[in-house]
């Protein structure tokens, strides 16, 4: 959990720093990404027969992408539980609950 609290803190930063055009950054402003967070059992297989992908499925990929969909351009949002394994592994890594919580379907 630490390390990828780790990459999406260096992710959102490298993003913010990137100008979407390079020859007019001030007209067309940064990149913007969000990311969601959260940890879990996941399965992954391959699908396809010819343009093989690899993918991931399963209730902590589903509670991320709600994650992500939920939180504001430029933001990381995790779930209480990710937030207390990255806690747990790296203490300098310190996640602030958003106040009020979160809205995620499907979950209580």
């Amino acid at each position: 959990a630490a390390r990828l609290a780790r990459f999406a803190i260096a992710a959102v930063r490298a993003a913010r720093e990137t100008p979407i055009d390079p020859a007019g950054p001030l007209l067309a402003g940064h990149i913007q990404l969000r990311a969601g967070l959260h940890c879990g059992a996941v399965s992954g297989f391959v699908l396809g027969s010819r343009g093989l992908k690899y993918t991931l499925a399963g209730d902590a990929v589903n509670v991320a992408a709600r994650m992500q969909s939920t939180c504001a351009a430029g933001r990381i949002q995790c779930s209480e539980e990710f937030a207390r394994a990255a806690g747990d592994q790296a203490h300098d890594i310190i996640l602030a609950c958003r106040e009020g919580g979160a809205e995620v379907k499907g979950k209580g």
